[in-house]
């Protein structure tokens, strides 16, 4: 540079050094006063504008002149020379001296325009200068350098000349403070050195950038920088084509100019803002409209950042760098809510599993939910089991007998949850329920009835799913009770079950095995509990082991409102044998054979009941196993398991038993021999 340009490039330098103490002069106490320029002489302006050009376009061509010049240097070369014809021809159109004043008004819409080629050439020269130093060409550096910093000089000079005047509180002049932040390059200003530019670039870096800019060249300069960084980069020439690009592929990070035709980079930015699937991508703003308005307007509505054009590689970088980290911080703090979230999710479906989805909810929502401990609380107990399937799964595969307790659980289970039951044990095919804890319910005796009589009715479709695959029917029995226990947490730290224990459990247990399929019996407790009517179709007086006095247990056969679930009747008639059959049976004394065989008479049947005749008096709901001796040519031997359920109407001298057990055999043999007896105008029904 000549001495005349380097005292013009202090200048420059001074004029932006006074434009970065403006903010300081805003926050005096006097409001700062805007002046602008008096009448400029346009011609003086014209001829120190153009003094930088021809620099500019002197040193790049005689770099494209140079034969040994490296091809890879040649297209950037000729946009910085169609940079530097473009000012030419901006200076000529913008500082003529019937159009001046008018154009002036937009003092924002003028500086952006004469910006905007400078700042390419400025991202063209670094770039050459970049590539320089990679492939060893170190004697064009001292030119492009030159060409740089022509460019920057040209920036001061034109904003010593444009920019308002702002006076501050105590009386100097400053420039337009309300441009600061635009960092004016002036000569000399070192960029990232080569060594730190290597060292930056041989970090692994990821990312994917859309360059938003409505100029060409803009677009190139920017998205080469940046791939040249290591990013993946695509560009957009609108706001539009950038909003369909976005929602067509994943970005990490959007440059977005501000000033643009169409859809300016404010209102794309709105848009991306208030887009659920967009708004979590950064976006840094890109201008050479550097207004600080313009910028908080920005910010306020969810930009990362804001860089004025032209800005410094290092500058750029380093934004682009921590606005990518900033987000890749935000991904996974997303990422571990969603975790949290599944494993939440997880518990709590693992949860559900035992108790209603409102339970299951209400108690990991609460954190002393999960606390060792208990108290005592009146509940109601529902305790059911499947009749016969002990004898069943010893004929079964393992993998069969585990299917077949899938399919009549996952029903079972279903019904328990609708009616806010909390599944205790699941031992086998046997399932402990309580109501009334561990979240209290006002009508826990009724629910639990309610919810018995619903999973009698849900065996129906068990027994028909079962048949489709060719499995053997199942009938269950339920025994419920209320009274008060002892619920809470018990365990260790390390595994805790939510359990009730006391008498009034261990009583459940005791109804329920005196049920036969199909069957619900509740004490008289749990009656006394229900305000809705109940349809009782048979009452019973037993001695269970271990209470001090008998117990009054009742078959429910429907309750009412507000469940309104009724059961098929029960009753069924006996057609009456033509030959009556010998039997030996014994009482079963709990889960054991009494010690005394008696002998008896097979006298009436159907498909689940029969009617036997022995001079022994059996009470009501005890368990019989029966000894069926063969007959040729009518019945098999066999085994038959069943509940004394009382006397034979119309037969006083016969008890009317139930089934609960039958091995294959003797099942088909009796339904066979059922339907025969119902089918003989003989025999008599019972």
């Amino acid at each position: 540079m000549s001495r005349s340009d380097k005292a013009k490039a202090a200048k420059a330098a001074k004029a932006a050094a006074s434009r970065r103490s403006a903010n300081a002069a805003r926050q005096s106490p006097r409001s700062p006063v805007v002046v602008l320029p008096r009448k400029l002489d346009l011609s003086k302006i014209r001829h120190d504008l153009r003094t930088p050009i021809n620099h500019i376009l002197g040193y790049c061509e005689m770099l494209q002149e140079d034969e040994q010049l490296p091809a890879i240097f040649a297209p950037d070369l000729a946009k910085i020379h169609a940079g530097g014809r473009q000012l030419e021809a901006l200076i000529t159109e913008y500082f003529d001296e019937e159009t001046f004043e008018t154009k002036r008004g937009d003092v924002h819409r003028l500086c952006h325009d004469l910006r905007t080629p400078v700042n390419q050439i400025i991202g063209y020269s670094e770039i050459l200068q970049e590539q320089a130093e990679e492939i060893s060409r170190k004697k064009y550096l001292p030119d492009l350098r030159k060409i740089r910093d022509a460019a920057a000089l040209w920036l001061g000079l034109m904003e010593e000349h444009l920019l308002p005047t702002v006076t501050g509180a105590d009386g100097a002049s400053v420039l337009g403070s309300e441009f600061e932040g635009s960092r004016i390059l002036s000569p000399g200003i070192t960029f990232q050195s080569p060594a730190a530019s290597a060292t930056a670039r041989a970090r692994e870096v990821h990312g994917r950038l859309l360059v938003v800019d409505d100029d060409e060249s803009n677009r190139d300069m920017l998205s080469r920088r940046l791939q040249h960084d290591g990013y993946t980069v695509q560009t957009a020439a609108n706001g539009v084509d950038a909003l369909r690009l976005l929602r067509s592929s994943p970005f990490d990070l959007v440059l977005l100019d501000l000033i643009m035709s169409g859809l300016d980079g404010y209102q794309v930015l709105l848009k991306i803002k208030h887009d659920p699937a967009l708004r979590e991508i950064p976006v840094l703003m890109l201008s050479a409209l550097d207004q600080e308005g313009g910028i908080a307007r920005c910010i306020e509505q969810g930009a990362e950042d804001y860089i004025a054009k032209p800005f410094r590689p290092v500058f750029l970088r380093a934004r682009i760098e921590a606005s990518l980290e900033k987000k890749r911080l935000r991904d996974l703090d997303r990422l571990r809510l969603v975790e949290l979230g599944r494993a939440h999710e997880l518990v709590r479906r693992a949860f559900g599993r035992y108790v209603s989805e409102e339970v299951a909810t209400r108690i990991l929502q609460s954190p002393e939910g999960l606390e060792l401990g208990g108290e005592e609380r009146e509940v109601t107990i529902l305790m059911s089991d499947l009749r016969g399937f002990t004898a069943l799964i010893a004929r079964l595969a393992p993998q069969h007998v585990v299917a077949l307790l899938n399919l009549y659980l996952e029903a079972m289970v279903e019904v328990i949850s609708r009616y806010g039951g909390t599944i205790d044990e699941i031992i086998g095919d046997a399932i402990l329920v309580l109501f009334g804890a561990p979240l209290p319910s006002e009508d826990h005796a009724a629910k639990a009835v309610a919810c018995g009589l619903a999973m009698q009715l849900a065996m129906a479709d068990v027994n028909q799913r079962l048949k489709a695959k060719g499995a053997t029917e199942l009938e269950m029995g339920i025994g419920i009770n209320t009274g008060r226990v002892i619920v809470g947490n018990i365990g260790s730290l390390r595994r805790t079950k939510y359990a009730a224990v006391g008498f009034n459990v261990n009583l459940a247990g005791r109804i329920e095995s005196f049920t036969t399929g199909g069957q619900v019996l509740i004490s008289e407790s749990t009656r006394a509990a229900i305000q809705s009517p109940l349809r009782l179709d048979a009452q019973f007086s037993v001695e269970p082991k271990g209470a001090a006095q008998s117990l009054q247990l009742h078959e429910v056969g429907g309750i009412g409102e507000p469940f309104n679930l009724l059961l098929p009747s029960r009753s069924v008639a006996l057609d009456a044998l033509m030959v009556p059959l010998t039997i030996a049976f014994t009482v079963l004394e709990e889960k054991f054979l009494g010690r005394t065989v008696h002998v008896g008479r097979l006298v009436a049947l159907s498909a689940t009941e029969a009617g036997i005749e022995s001079e022994v008096a059996l009470a009501p709901l005890s368990n019989l196993k029966i000894e069926l001796a063969p007959v040729a040519g009518a019945n098999p031997s066999g085994e038959i398991y069943a509940k004394v359920i009382g006397v034979v109407t119309g037969a006083a001298s016969q008890t009317r038993i139930r089934f609960t057990s039958l091995s294959p055999e003797l099942k088909v043999w009796v339904q066979q021999a059922a339907a025969h007896s119902a089918s003989d105008p003989r025999s008599h029904p019972k």
